[in-house]
């Protein structure tokens, strides 16, 4: 028993599911076996032949048994009339159709399988349908419309263009598919002709006489049927691959896809005409008549074929066929998601939306269950989104209209300014920028809501009154241009989104109702300080940083330029560095600044040229360098074709601006913050992270007017493999502490005239120093709130005591995104050294290891680790935590 269930699942089970994929998975079971050596896909070929016919046979002889009782003409050669009665006849009429599938699946599987698993599949699926409902026929044309119809319908079924749209674009992969169909015919017909008539005529020659005049034989219409088929589709294939070379050759490889398209359908048509006409023209070769006749004859079988398989193609191609299977597998779902919703996840996974990748037409009860999974779990359902979006296009609408519902829940469940104040992040997270393209007008309105809730992130930057006053203003401006009745065309829509604008209106107004009537006068010390934000060019808080400055522009200097990689903390004044780099570096040095955080400008990479372009162009204009603007219309229309379409165009476009550098001497550098969201991009398959370093490296290589920049936590190495294989030659700048200097110039001269020596004086100054550890966003912090509450309690001068209330105001204000953040990206080693080191105070290596309990090794690791991460520091051979500030917060918290 147990021997002959490993038989029935080599020759039958597994072979059954690889089947079922290549109908409701054809691109991921092409990609999975196409690549197969010849031998390896003749033994799987072999394997799928009895599934196949399993599957093709009943069907098949039920068409042959209806159109006997409908018309028994049609099968005259048996002598039936409408009834099969258990004779010899009747035994010949079954016979012949089982040798003709089995026949047809054999030989033609096994030619399909000569070029691929998939066209094996799907013309000998076609070819045991059609030939057995055909065989013994006497009307031509009844067999040429029945061969064209199952044929366009395996087809069409079987070979689907999702994976080719993904990779080449929708122009170029509807130009290959009329492209294939029309070569495909052509080849069919007339080098299936000549294909199927010297096959013919060999049988002929080979028999002799007897067979040539003989009237039953089929021996010439199957000679004809493998010959023309077989003929056909290897004189297309050649075409196919020489075409490609030519273009490869001539530098038009981003034309490639097309030429691929083309050449595979090519193929499956050209064995279906070759085949067709075949049967015809094979029989006359054998009988010896001549070839004008015989070309006559299967040049109008072809015809008719065509007409049919065309028809019969469109429709399968748009899976008419497999719709209402899609359809009530995904209703059956949906009820079982209604009986044990808990597992509402799990139906998903298991639906007809992830098992057939190519439905065109919308699934019924998708946006249901897509509302059904976010109530179990958002970030899995955010996730079941972002697969349709990416996988699954056609099916885009449910998304927009799930994601679009679970937002207005999300915004309207926000009952608090502090809930307000995160929902833009959420937002981020939820609405990508594809589902915002689908939408201009819905864009528009989570912009507003988006600029909304940053209004009420900013109410929390700042301790100044007017500060924040100022902020809730703007909250209100941007919701006033909302408008909630009008904005959808579901009235419930409507009515929840204007509980959620009279909601955050009703909060914002409370809020401002509080300062207002707190007090009239909010202080008389301007308070300048801005923790937490980038400072813009030329600000006076932006101190120090002269090291930085130094060695960057002693590097670009070099004549072989290295790619920059700028490292430090976060809030440590990364992006306030890139942004002062025009004040830092000599004019020679144009530098543009991008945030790669900026919401939408890496969801493709037509976003990120753009970006790069339009800022490009705008510092060139700045500087009276006039060149033409790089639309990213533009880009994503070429894009839509082949991102390497997009690249060429933007590569000419910056060989422009190079000429104009090379003019004015100048050098361009880009200078990328927040780098790590590009690896993001890529894993989100937003874009193909591997083109943009190719793109990256070939900057550094081939483009002397263009230096890299790139910003973030990370270094190139702590990246892996994917990063540090394409950047050899790297400078990284380390971003850390400020000097003690520095630091006091940052706490006592913040903006001219600002009185700072008599406000805090040089005990509290120092205090500030110490407790911040010269740590740039931690002084700002500080400093702000000393000078809000000196303004609240109407003093001029700051005490110690001043210094320990503004922690605690700090923790509560900015404890769960910086301090937490700071924890909960360290290890569970290093938390065991950080604890030792905080009990500890100050200590070497062998009391951490001691107190921690750690082997040597992973404590002088740890230790490197936190070292590297500025959060302690190693002075004579002692360590201790960097910010006394972050110890008091680890001693609170945990």
């Amino acid at each position: 028993m147990r021997r002959w269930q490993e038989i029935r699942s080599f020759w039958f089970d597994e072979p059954t599911i690889w089947l079922l994929r290549s109908f409701f998975q054809p691109d991921g079971f092409k990609n999975e076996f196409e690549s197969r050596v010849l031998p390896e896909r003749l033994v799987l070929m072999s394997r799928l032949l009895l599934p196949m016919l399993v599957f093709s046979f009943p069907l098949a002889f039920l068409i042959r048994v209806g159109l006997l009782v409908l018309n028994s003409g049609l099968y005259a050669r048996y002598g039936l009339h409408g009834i099969i009665v258990p004779e010899a006849a009747t035994r010949l009429f079954v016979w012949d159709a089982i040798w003709a599938a089995v026949a047809s699946c054999v030989i033609v599987g096994l030619i399909g399988g000569f070029f691929s698993i998939p066209y094996g599949v799907s013309l000998g699926m076609a070819s045991t349908l059609a030939d057995s409902i055909i065989v013994n026929i006497t009307n031509d044309t009844v067999a040429a419309v029945v061969y064209g119809l199952t044929f366009g319908l395996l087809l069409g079924l079987t070979f689907n263009s999702i994976g080719s749209i993904r990779r080449g674009g929708l122009m170029q992969t509807t130009l290959g598919i009329i492209a294939g169909i029309i070569v495909g015919i052509l080849a069919g017909i007339f080098c299936g002709t000549f294909g199927a008539y010297w096959s013919g005529m060999l049988i002929g020659l080979i028999g002799g006489s007897q067979l040539q005049h003989a009237t039953d034989s089929v021996l010439g219409s199957l000679a004809g049927f493998i010959g023309g088929s077989f003929f056909a589709m290897v004189t297309t294939n050649v075409f196919g691959i020489l075409l490609r070379g030519s273009l490869l050759r001539g530098g038009r490889a981003r034309y490639t896809e097309m030429v691929n398209v083309a050449t595979r359908l090519g193929i499956m048509v050209a064995g279906t005409f070759g085949s067709a006409v075949g049967i015809l023209v094979g029989d006359a070769g054998m009988s010896g008549k001549a070839l004008a006749p015989s070309m006559s004859a299967g040049w109008i079988e072809g015809l008719t074929v065509g007409i049919f398989f065309v028809l019969s193609y469109v429709l399968s191609y748009y899976r008419l066929p497999l719709y209402p299977l899609s359809s009530l597998a995904m209703v059956r779902t949906y009820f079982n998601c209604q009986k044990d919703p808990l597992r509402v996840i799990f139906y998903l996974r298991q639906s007809a939306f992830h098992c057939d990748e190519c439905v065109y037409l919308p699934l019924p009860y998708l946006k249901q269950l897509l509302l059904l999974a976010a109530e179990q779990d958002k970030s899995e359902t955010l996730q079941e989104i972002d697969f349709i979006i990416h996988e699954r296009p056609q099916q885009r609408a449910a998304a927009q209209a799930a994601i679009l519902e679970i937002s207005l829940f999300d915004l309207q469940m926000r009952d608090s300014l502090r809930d307000i104040s995160r929902a833009h992040q959420r937002l981020l997270i939820m609405l990508p920028q594809e589902i915002r393209l689908l939408d201009p007008l819905l864009a528009r309105l989570f912009s507003f809501l988006e600029d909304a809730s940053r209004d009420a992130a900013s109410y929390y930057m700042h301790m100044d009154g007017y500060a924040r006053q100022n902020a809730l203003e703007r909250m209100l401006l941007n919701l006033k241009k909302i408008h909630p009745t009008t904005t959808f065309r579901d009235a419930v829509l409507n009515r929840r989104l204007e509980e959620i604008v009279q909601k955050w209106q009703a909060i914002a107004r409370h809020e401002l109702d509080t300062i207002k009537s707190g007090s009239t006068n909010f202080g008389h010390i301007d308070n300048p300080y801005t923790p937490g934000l980038a400072l813009e060019l030329h600000k006076s808080l932006f101190v120090g940083r002269d090291d930085v400055a130094q060695q960057l522009s002693e590097a670009l200097s070099r004549s072989r330029r290295p790619t920059f990689f700028l490292t430090g903390e976060r809030r440590m004044g990364k992006s306030s560095i890139l942004k002062q780099l025009p004040g830092l570096l000599g004019s020679q040095y144009l530098s543009v600044f991008y945030d790669l955080q900026s919401t939408g400008i890496a969801s493709s990479i037509a976003a990120l040229l753009a970006a790069i372009a339009e800022g490009v162009y705008n510092l060139l204009g700045t500087k009276g360098m006039s060149i033409k603007r790089l639309e990213y219309e533009q880009l994503r229309e070429d894009q839509r074709e082949n991102e390497a379409v997009a690249y060429h165009r933007f590569n000419r476009w910056m060989r422009t601006v190079e000429q104009i550098l090379e003019q004015e001497n100048r050098i361009l550098l880009l200078a990328f913050d927040e780098f790590e969201k590009l690896e993001e991009a890529g894993q989100r398959e937003y874009i193909d992270l591997k083109s943009l370093l190719d793109w990256f490296r070939s900057v550094i290589q081939n483009r002397p007017r263009l230096a890299l920049l790139f910003s973030g936590v990370k270094t190139i190495s702590e990246m892996g493999p994917n990063w540090a294989g394409y950047f050899v030659n790297v400078e990284t700048l380390k971003v850390s502490f400020l000097h003690t200097a520095e630091a006091h110039q940052l706490i006592v001269h913040p903006t001219p005239g600002f009185p700072g020596e008599h406000i805090f004086g040089a005990e509290v100054a120092l205090e500030i120093v110490r407790v911040s550890g010269c740590h740039p966003f931690l002084i700002q912090a500080l400093c702000s709130v000393i000078v809000s509450n000196l303004n609240t309690t109407q003093r001029e001068q700051a005490t110690c005591h001043d210094v320990e209330i503004a922690q605690e105001e700090i923790f509560k204000k900015w404890g769960d995104n910086y301090f937490e953040d700071l924890w909960e990206r360290t290890d569970a080693e290093q938390r065991l050294c950080l604890f030792a080191i905080l009990e500890l105070q100050e200590t070497s290596m062998a009391h951490i290891q001691q107190k921690s309990g750690l082997e040597e090794a992973a404590t002088r690791h740890a230790l490197q680790k936190l070292l590297k991460r500025d959060i302690v520091l190693y002075t004579d051979e002692m360590y201790r935590l960097a910010a006394p500030i972050f110890s008091e917060w680890v001693r609170l918290n945990l």
